[in-house]
């Protein structure tokens, strides 16, 4: 089952040096996909996990330790309380990109953010990502059932929004936020996953704009034996562009994938045996001691995950584009 997505692209550079997003559309996700929770004997699967990072770029790129690159990375994995982190950063000059991300996770709930922004002219670029999520294993009895086979429906609901803009598309100046949700289930008898990815790309004015949507998930499983869940959320932001240092004017773009709303558990919602019959007196325990079997509410958001006095300053002052769902 996966885990989590390592090491995301810090950097990507064009054929000129100059350190530019590559043309059209970035890619988001790591190539490396960690498959697994390493077990150790008698323990259970449960663990909450948040990784992400801040990237700004003030200039052509000279180097990956170059002086105008500014970056900070935050990875935090808990088996059984709550992860949170965040990263804010700034071009070295001061006057470039703003880009931070964060989150929290807990068992049942996940929130996660990802900004960048950017308001001047020259060669620049900047980016924020985040990964959060929860692991754990759960295990069902009930009367007369122990060995045979059953199904369970369980259920997530997302609330979340996602944006991005720009004041001069003519100048190569891009803002773009994408996001995957990734709710897996896995026992000794069955594999179900639901994967869904969202973005919103300033250049085309295309995109989905996701916020409260219901997922459930069913799944096949053993009365007794293990049955592994895992639900995250990877989001990602960017900002770049490289008009020329002598354009008049200041050009201005912006990248937000924000669920601060929250990813919530909302319970087991069916439970049936083998032979589609409801199955109304059941027990279920979890790796993490978390109770399932009803919605999970999430705790009011911490300071953590404020996106800072800069956002409310660009969102007032940045130029709004007509844009069509």
């Amino acid at each position: 089952m996966r885990m989590r997505h390592d090491e995301k692209r810090d950097l990507q550079r064009d054929g000129s040096g100059a350190g530019t997003f590559p043309r059209g559309r970035p890619r988001v996700w790591g190539a490396v996909i960690l498959l697994g929770i390493a077990l150790v004997a008698g323990e259970g699967r449960a663990a909450t996990y948040l990784n992400g990072g801040a990237l700004s770029v003030d200039g052509p790129v000279t180097g990956p330790n170059a002086p105008n690159i500014n970056r900070q990375r935050f990875d935090e994995t808990s088996p059984d309380g709550t992860s949170r982190a965040s990263v804010a950063v700034t071009s070295p000059s001061g006057n470039g990109p703003l880009a931070n991300a964060g989150g929290a996770a807990g068992h049942g709930w996940v929130r996660a953010h990802a900004y960048s922004s950017l308001s001047r002219s020259g060669v620049y670029q900047g980016g924020s990502d985040a990964e959060a999520g929860f692991s754990d294993e759960l295990i069902f009895t009930a009367p007369g059932l122990a060995g045979l086979q059953g199904t369970a429906t369980l259920g997530m609901r997302i609330d979340g929004a996602m944006s991005s803009d720009s004041t001069q598309s003519a100048q190569d100046l891009k803002g773009s936020s994408e996001g995957r949700i990734n709710f897996d289930a896995e026992s000794s008898v069955d594999d179900q996953s639901i994967d869904r990815w969202t973005y919103s790309y300033s250049e085309d004015g295309s995109g989905e704009y996701l916020e409260a949507e219901d997922f459930t998930l069913t799944v096949g499983f053993v009365f007794g034996d293990p049955l592994y869940v895992d639900f995250s959320l990877d989001i990602q932001s960017n900002v770049w562009g490289d008009s020329a240092t002598n354009t008049p004017g200041i050009w201005v773009a912006t990248g937000i994938a924000d669920f601060r709303h929250t990813a919530t558990w909302t319970g087991i919602l069916d439970l049936r045996d083998a032979q589609g019959n409801p199955v109304e007196a059941f027990e279920v325990t979890s790796a993490s001691g978390t109770d399932y079997r009803g919605p999970i509410a999430a705790p009011e958001p911490g300071g953590v995950l404020l996106l800072g006095t800069g956002i409310a300053v660009f969102l007032a002052t940045r130029l709004r584009r007509p844009r069509t769902h």
